[in-house]
């Protein structure tokens, strides 16, 4: 099918979108009104809202000029520059001739997102700037001994579920904003921005703070969070068998707080206790709060008024992926996995199915151990075949999509128990 949005951002008068039904990708490119009738095809006069979600999202900044979205990448690409040159002076504008000559200039590239609310519709258009931190040198660039960063595993999420239903606590979620430009690098960096983006007039600049994409931001990120956190709640204790949670106990106040990176989870008996928390945060790391704990990692959170029982699903994953894999119309399966299942490795011999099997297979594990532990069993197994997979895992693979299409509505339920 075909797609025209007058209001392309581009030098010629319309952009066509052409969208394979098959493969369920998309295509743009700008047309003028002359080349319409030569397409010999049913065209739908469309606005650019309702055409955006079929495009990829661009990888590079002249795909994005191109696109008939142009004006919001670049708005987005703007907020970006704003925000990591003047709000936040992680990078200074520089000329290549200050630059030493024995300094090693690091490649920056664009990374772009479109930003869903829970339903599915668009909040807004993202740009972040990335520093291609797989090109730094050990002992030039960063430390690397200070590179590992921890993160949530999904047993704490799972322990938090538990702790709020059984306490009966208040849940919000709060998101920091541009998280990993609060630490400070232990090495002169200098970058060179993304092939086609001047900034001021210059494509190169001086690192003040850390920045997405080098190795030690996220590791600096957390010890800054965590060293506010504990200097400012002198209560507030890190567990011992997760560093990503901690807790307080007093006589009138519970509260328990998981870190994921730049997201917050976070429990409490007060109201008004989060109130004040995210007053004092917010001063410190500029950071949005979310309300009520209902999205988290895109697990859903369906919690009841008195917030003793919780289900988390994940049903728009799931129909993400049927659709990501051709299977929205499959037929429902009413197993994972046939309990007879067998199938051999495949041989030196064999052609290797063009399939992206990993990809699915970790996708799965994913749903399976968030919110599906019945389909974990044939997921793990079939995890097994990963570089040796055959038709047959295929199959098996699209079996559990089968599965979850005939269970989609199913979810993993927290209740209070009275022996807790």
């Amino acid at each position: 099918g075909i797609i025209v949005s007058t209001d392309a951002h581009s030098k010629l008068q319309y952009g066509v979108v052409f969208y394979n039904e098959e493969t369920k990708t998309a295509q743009h490119q700008d047309v003028s009104a002359r080349d319409i009738p030569s397409l010999n095809v049913d065209i739908t006069y469309s606005t650019l809202s309702s055409i955006a979600h079929l495009l990829p999202e661009p990888t590079t900044h002249r795909g994005a000029m191109g696109r008939p979205d142009a004006s919001l990448w670049k708005a987005a690409e703007l907020k970006e520059c704003d925000n990591i040159f003047l709000e936040k002076k992680c990078l200074r504008t520089i000329e290549l001739v200050n630059i030493p000559k024995s300094a090693i200039i690091m490649p920056m590239r664009w990374v772009y997102k479109i930003k869903t609310n829970a339903d599915g519709s668009i909040e807004r258009y993202k740009a972040r700037l990335v520093a291609k931190g797989f090109k730094q040198i050990p002992g030039v660039h960063f430390d690397e001994k200070h590179t590992f960063s921890p993160s949530a595993s999904s047993l704490i999420f799972r322990f938090l579920m538990t702790i709020i239903v059984n306490f009966s606590l208040f849940a919000f979620s709060m998101d920091v904003t541009a998280a990993f430009l609060n630490s400070k690098p232990k090495f002169d960096n200098y970058v060179q921005l993304p092939d086609g983006f001047l900034y001021r007039g210059s494509s190169y600049a001086f690192m003040l703070q850390n920045i997405y994409g080098t190795r030690d931001a996220a590791r600096g990120w957390y010890d800054d969070q965590h060293d506010f956190l504990i200097a400012s709640y002198p209560l507030l204790v890190r567990s011992a068998v997760d560093p990503c949670l901690y807790y307080m106990f007093d006589k009138n106040l519970i509260v328990f707080i998981v870190v994921t990176v730049d997201d917050y989870a976070v429990a409490t008996s007060s109201e008004q206790w989060y109130k004040s928390f995210f007053a004092t945060y917010s001063k410190r790391f500029p950071c949005r709060d979310l309300g009520p704990l209902e999205l988290y990692n895109g697990i859903h959170i369906h919690m009841n008024a008195t917030r003793t029982t919780v289900r988390l699903t994940q049903q728009r994953e799931i129909t993400a992926l049927l659709e990501r894999f051709g299977m929205l119309d499959c037929n429902p399966a009413r197993t994972p996995m046939p309990t007879d299942f067998q199938a051999p490795p495949r041989s030196t011999s064999d052609a290797v199915p063009d399939f992206a099997y990993p990809s699915l297979i970790g996708a799965l594990l994913w749903i399976a151990r968030m919110t599906r532990p019945d389909i974990l069993y044939a997921v793990i197994f079939l995890s097994a075949f990963m570089k040796t997979f055959t038709s047959i895992h295929v199959t098996a693979a699209k079996r559990i999509l089968r599965y979850l299409k005939a269970t989609i509505t199913y979810s993993f339920t927290f209740t209070a128990s009275e022996q807790f």
